[in-house]
């Protein structure tokens, strides 16, 4: 039984840093639809990661698990838009702004729109 669980371990922890150790992201900006956090290509290692606020979080490698698995990840195509959400008591605001520019202040990041094009 021993030796059945150390295989299993030890297949589980190969196969998380082999299996995915050379993939990496290509794209320039990656978005979470889960948490609306942004992600921003620094290099070709580096990715910056912001809030739906956008505020600067950390940066995090290209090699990110989260960026490369996740269901809740999309890229970023250059001609594609963002739409942002300013609630207040009883309103909301909203604005699509291009991808390309900056994350405007006091607005929460909501949803992608990407061109089919």
């Amino acid at each position: 039984m021993k030796i059945f669980l150390f295989t299993i371990c030890f297949f589980l922890v190969f196969c998380s840093t082999h299996c995915f150790s050379g993939e990496k992201v290509n794209y320039n900006a990656y978005f979470d639809m889960a948490t609306g956090h942004k992600y921003v290509k620094l290099d070709s290692t580096t990715y910056a990661e912001f809030s739906k606020k956008g505020e600067f979080l950390k940066n995090v490698p290209s090699n990110l698990l989260l960026l490369i698995n996740s269901s809740n990840i999309y890229p970023i195509p250059d001609k594609s838009y963002i739409l942002y959400e300013r609630a207040a008591v009883g309103t909301s605001d909203h604005k699509l702004i291009p991808n390309e520019m900056d994350h405007p202040k006091g607005w929460k990041a909501k949803k992608i729109f990407v061109s089919l094009n």
